[in-house]
C-alpha cells in the first residue's frame, strides 16, 4: 500500500491520480498545523518543519502517530474537520497553499500518480 504521512506543501498544487485508487484527507491550514503540533507535542519531530518536510516523516514514530489521528479508526478531529475523496485514473484535485493532506493507496495492484506545483 502506498502512503504519504499528513504534510503540507511549499506551493499549491494539481494532484492526478494515474493508475489505481487513492485516499485523499484535505485539512484546512488551521485544523492540519494543529494535528501536526499536538504531534510535536507528544515527542514526535520535535526538530520537524512544519513548512518543510522531508524523510523525517516517512519514517519512525512521527509516521505512526500522524497515521493514526489522520486515518485512525477513531478519526477524531480529522474526520469532523476535514475533507475526503477518493480518486480513480484519470481523477484529479487541487491543494490550495497551506492545506494538510495525507494520501493511502486503496486496493491490490499498481498506483500511481503525479502532482504540478504553481508558484
Amino acid at each position: 500500500m502506498t502512503y504519504t504521512p499528513l504534510h503540507r506543501d511549499p506551493n499549491p498544487n494539481l494532484f492526478v491520480q494515474l493508475a489505481g485508487r487513492k485516499k485523499v484527507r484535505l485539512f484546512p491550514p488551521h485544523v492540519g498545523a494543529g494535528i501536526y503540533h499536538r504531534a510535536r507535542q507528544a515527542g514526535v519531530g520535535a526538530e520537524g518543519s512544519a513548512t518543510m518536510r522531508g524523510e523525517e516523516m516517512m519514517q519512525g514514530r512521527e509516521r505512526s502517530v500522524l497515521e493514526e489521528v489522520v486515518w485512525g479508526e477513531a478519526d477524531g478531529e480529522a474526520g469532523e474537520e476535514g475533507m475526503e475523496a477518493e480518486l480513480e485514473a484519470g481523477d484529479g484535485m487541487f491543494v490550495p497553499l497551506g492545506w494538510w493532506h495525507s494520501i493511502r493507496g486503496i486496493g491490490q495492484g499498481v498506483t500511481a500518480s503525479v502532482n504540478w506545483w504553481f508558484r
